[in-house]
């Protein structure tokens, strides 16, 4: 194995529609899965640092501090220009 094979396969995926397509739903297949030993490591870790709570009280924290970081986030120059259609 080597990082060049690495380096290559993505330079393919990148010029070949299928292969593409194939990487898309292979990641798409594993985020749930990756989400869900995410937040079963979280929930663990807060256990053990003397934090109980479950998968539901995490993803409604983590949509509330979503919600606030992107409710004050100021517009750049490029977003104003885009939402005017400029």
């Amino acid at each position: 194995m080597s990082k060049d094979n690495v380096k290559k396969m993505f330079g393919k995926i990148e010029k070949d529609a299928a292969l593409k397509g194939k990487y898309a739903e292979l990641m798409q297949a594993h985020q749930k899965d990756a989400e869900n030993k995410m937040a079963e490591k979280l929930i663990e870790f807060g256990k053990t640092s003397g934090f109980a709570f479950s998968k539901d009280d995490l993803l409604a924290a983590r949509a509330e501090v979503m919600d606030k970081a992107n409710s004050n986030k100021e517009l750049s120059d490029g977003d104003l220009a885009n939402v005017a259609g400029g």
